[in-house]
């Protein structure tokens, strides 16, 4: 269990989740400590933040270049429920490489309850103790 650096209590699998996708030029000075906490405190969340933020680059930059090897790293990585995320990006690429490199996109006409992306985000990289424990 990682605690807060500043309150002492332990960070909830929500705030870890949040926190392993958003940037540290967006993080306020006590998020910046709280990833910093988590990093320390497990490579498991370190890996994952690196891959997250891996996977958001590729896409917000709309580099499809460098889908094949994240996927491979992310395949390779040891966290289960990121090999799972990765397995399935591969089954359909052509599909993938679309959603990054196109201006635009029918998903909010095909699922019009979506949560923003951000929430999106957050829900993907969902970490649980029972995730973390089992990439052990």
């Amino acid at each position: 269990m990682i605690r807060d650096p500043e309150a002492g209590h332990v960070i909830s699998p929500g705030s870890r989740s949040c926190l392993c996708m958003k940037r540290r030029s967006m993080l306020t000075t006590s998020q910046a400590r709280k990833v910093d906490a988590l990093k320390q405190g497990s490579p498991e969340l370190a890996l994952m933040r690196s891959l997250g933020m891996r996977f958001r680059g590729i896409y917000r930059t709309r580099d499809p270049g460098k889908l094949d090897s994240w996927i491979d790293d992310a395949v390779n990585s040891g966290l289960v429920a990121i090999e799972r995320f990765a397995r399935v990006l591969h089954r359909d690429l052509d599909a993938v490489y679309n959603a990054i490199e196109l201006p635009w996109s029918n998903r909010q006409a095909a699922r019009p309850n979506q949560p923003p992306e951000d929430n999106q985000a957050c829900n993907v990289w969902h970490l649980n103790d029972q995730d973390i424990v089992r990439a052990r």
